[in-house]
């Protein structure tokens, strides 16, 4: 009995050592969130000093604590071995600037690993210099041999026919944006009017235009009462959308149509995300 008191007599003077440790930490304000840790600590090179204790520039004790300190109470190795781990030197990440073609033609974004060109809607090829166009249209492409995209718009970007049927998201009784397939208001005020024909793709129109979204982009009857086929269930009347308080008319109109569209917002669709 007597030799397992002699033994006994070690392991709760090391237990105490590191209660009254832990005890001068929490009463200096450790346990409060004011231990500063060394950042050589961190890498190990400090591991096998002694724990000891400075005053930073703002007055507050950085406590430098040994390895075995940091992991007191912590089953297994992997802590231990986590602060004795030897340094491993930061280096520079590596540098990707492989040009790309023409430099995607100041539309694309260039990814300097690859040297390809990312192209935004409406451009293409190698260097976005292509026109990719997606116009509106009243139908979808029936030929998968063929990479031309159906359309029912003219060259100045308006549907050739109301009166004739068929419907599909990006049909349109305004102006179309080919590039994206999206429809904007027609008429003075806030129709859109495209860059000048002949320009090179991906060019930015003269006037933006406002949005003609959802329901808006399509209505049940012309300016002249006829029904439209593809927009009489859903649609508009032509006097909401291009009447004299219709939404492309006027600042204020008697109806809102959607902005449920990303890139704008606002209760006109006049503020670019």
């Amino acid at each position: 009995m007597a030799r397992n008191s002699r033994l006994q007599r070690p392991l709760i003077a090391v237990w105490l050592c590191c209660w009254a440790f832990t005890c001068s930490i929490s009463i200096h304000g450790v346990a409060g969130g004011e231990l500063h840790q060394h950042q050589s600590g961190w890498a190990g090179a400090s591991s096998s000093s002694d724990s000891s204790s400075d005053t930073s520039a703002g007055g507050s004790p950085t406590i430098h604590l040994t390895s075995l300190q940091r992991c007191y109470g912590v089953r297994g190795r992997h802590c231990l071995d986590y602060y004795t781990q030897p340094y491993v030197a930061l280096k520079q990440p590596q540098v990707h600037n492989k040009p790309c073609p023409n430099s995607c033609s100041g539309r694309g974004v260039c990814h300097g690993d690859t040297g390809l060109c990312d192209c935004p809607a409406g451009v293409g090829g190698r260097d976005c210099s292509s026109p990719d166009l997606r116009p509106c249209t009243n139908q979808y492409r029936t030929d998968k041999s063929s990479k031309q995209p159906a359309s029912h718009i003219g060259p100045n970007k308006r549907d050739k026919d109301w009166t004739a049927p068929g419907w599909t998201q990006s049909r349109c009784v305004g102006v179309c944006d080919d590039a994206t397939g999206i429809c904007y208001c027609d008429g003075p005020h806030f129709g859109r009017v495209p860059a000048p024909e002949g320009s090179a793709a991906g060019s930015p129109p003269i006037r933006p235009g406002r949005l003609l979204h959802g329901n808006c982009q399509r209505l049940s009857s012309d300016d002249k009462g006829q029904p439209l086929s593809w927009g009489v269930q859903h649609g508009m009347s032509y006097d909401e959308v291009y009447g004299a308080q219709g939404w492309c008319t006027v600042d204020t109109p008697r109806v809102r149509c959607s902005c449920d569209m990303d890139g704008v917002d606002g209760d006109l669709c006049q503020l670019v995300t």
